[in-house]
């Protein structure tokens, strides 16, 4: 019922700094192998960024004291304390998504999936809102596309959230009782 964050530190870059990528070239500069023990049961989540940002309270717009610190912007905050706090914070909100005792993996995946999706809802619509706004703007009358257009401006500002690609992987722990392999060629 306990989540332990295996990976150290916040990328380097900042919320705007995707930490490299694997497609075409390729960009490994911040590759890292991590390793941990884990016990029959156990889960392993692994998310991309598009996840991960949207446990970020500073993306969740949500103050510095929500983390138990004092300082009242996140701006204020020194970096290594940062990066703890909002660490302890994310891995909190992913446990109390998860729970105590998930029924599979992939009810768990379904669930950190849907958490992204409801939570970036207001600001999809919003933007779809202005996609609409601008497809329709010659036609509309001018109160009422201007009062439209700072609803849509307003809602885009004032979002929760952060796109981006959400993947998320989560594998159970098992123990085989006897290893499966096929025999050694001999030679």
């Amino acid at each position: 019922g306990r989540g332990d964050r295996v990976t150290v530190g916040e990328r380097v870059g900042g919320i705007r700094d995707a930490g490299g990528h694997v497609g075409g070239r390729g960009d490994l500069t911040n590759l890292r192998l991590y390793s941990c023990v884990l016990e029959e049961g156990d889960l392993l989540v692994a998310v991309s960024d598009g996840v991960h940002d949207n446990l970020d309270p500073e993306v969740l717009h949500l103050p510095p004291s929500s983390c138990g610190l004092e300082e009242g912007t996140w701006a204020e905050v020194e970096g290594g304390r940062k990066d703890r706090a909002k660490r302890e914070y994310k891995t909190n909100r992913l446990s109390s998504l998860i729970g105590r005792d998930p029924p599979s993996p992939r009810w768990v995946a379904e669930t950190i999936v849907r958490h992204v999706h409801d939570l970036t809802a207001p600001l999809r619509d919003a933007h779809e809102q202005g996609s609409r706004l601008q497809r329709d703007w010659a036609s509309l009358p001018e109160p009422h596309r201007s009062s439209l257009n700072d609803q849509v401006r307003l809602s885009i500002k004032n979002g929760i959230g952060k796109f981006d690609h959400v993947t998320c992987l989560v594998v159970l722990a098992s123990c085989l009782s006897s290893p499966s392999l096929p025999p050694r060629p001999s030679s």
